[in-house]
């Protein structure tokens, strides 16, 4: 069949890349992929055209006027164009694309019909195994911080605070009461009440008391508390915090927590200690009053740092 002079005219201007005849602008395919965090894009091959209008919805088809306001997109040199991020689907949504196709980059002279595609984001399998042979742990939330299920790990491995590059610690308090002091011997005139121990008499020497600290090895000891009372500054209420060699009676002080005022008072001293070999701690109390209950302390705390959860208490 013989062509029109006006046919070969717009067919040598169009460009018809197919040899489909007279150079009006068509979609051949419209491919559209979603990615596995949900991001759809589209590859559209058109022939006789240099540009496209694109729109996408999760919500159903678009108009063709929603499609004719989209900004126009230039096709490469054999009339394709792969375009960035239409939208973002979560599973169980589907992605609805119209495209227009035109003569020129302006989108001036012929338009195509449209051409639609759909594409749904199917619903990972959660038997599926990775490629390295393993499977992804349970979350039963958005952010992965919560499951619904129990987690088992092997007794050669540990839950550990942190990142790999930026291990961190996480940071404990233990409180340790009044009543788990006791006397350093029978001669020492001190009284354990519902809240405190106190001094149950007056005079100018120490009456002492002695309390274990319990810690685990692999934890850093950073700070000692001691919660104090002083009627007068006359009066004395005083913790030593120590550390027992792995043998025999020697110790060595760490901290003293002095009670500087009068009334109740919480006295702290930072350090960085922590269990080695068979190093033990105590806390070595020391109370004098003008009478009785004019000194006394109600408790002890611990601050100290774990960097995993098989350490701590």
């Amino acid at each position: 069949m013989l062509k029109t002079l006006q046919e070969e005219l717009v067919q040598a201007a169009g460009g018809d890349r197919h040899g489909l005849g007279t150079a009006t602008p068509r979609i051949l395919a419209v491919q559209l992929y979603i990615s596995e965090s949900g991001e759809a894009l589209a590859v559209i091959t058109t022939n006789a055209a240099t540009s496209v209008r694109v729109a996408a919805s999760t919500s159903g088809m678009p108009s063709d006027a929603t499609v004719r306001a989209a900004a126009l997109q230039t096709l490469d040199a054999s009339g394709i164009l792969t375009t960035g991020v239409l939208l973002t689907t979560v599973p169980g949504d589907v992605a609805y694309v119209k495209v227009f196709a035109y003569e020129t980059v302006a989108g001036a002279g012929l338009e195509s019909p449209a051409a639609t595609a759909t594409i749904k984001m199917g619903t990972r399998k959660r038997g599926f195994v990775w490629d390295d042979g393993l499977y992804a742990l349970k979350s039963s939330d958005t952010a992965g911080k919560e499951t619904n299920d129990d987690l088992f790990i092997s007794n050669t491995k540990t839950v550990k605070v942190g990142t790999v590059a930026s291990p961190s610690a996480i940071t404990k308090l233990l409180r340790i009461p009044h009543g788990e002091f006791v006397l350093t011997s029978t001669a020492q005139n001190l009284v354990f009440d519902f809240g405190r121990i106190f001094y149950n008499g007056g005079g100018a020497v120490d009456q002492k008391a002695i309390a274990s600290i319990l810690v685990p090895k692999g934890v850093t000891i950073t700070k000692i508390k001691a919660h104090m009372f002083r009627n007068a500054v006359g009066d004395k209420a005083e913790v030593e915090f120590r550390r027992n060699a792995a043998t025999g009676s020697t110790t060595t002080l760490l901290a003293t927590l002095t009670h500087s005022t009068t009334g109740n008072q919480t006295v702290e001293a930072s350090l960085t200690e922590g269990p080695v070999g068979d190093n033990t701690y105590l806390a070595w109390l020391k109370l004098q009053g003008a009478a009785a209950g004019d000194a006394s302390l109600s408790w002890l705390e611990l601050e100290y740092t774990m960097p995993s959860y098989d350490k701590g208490i």
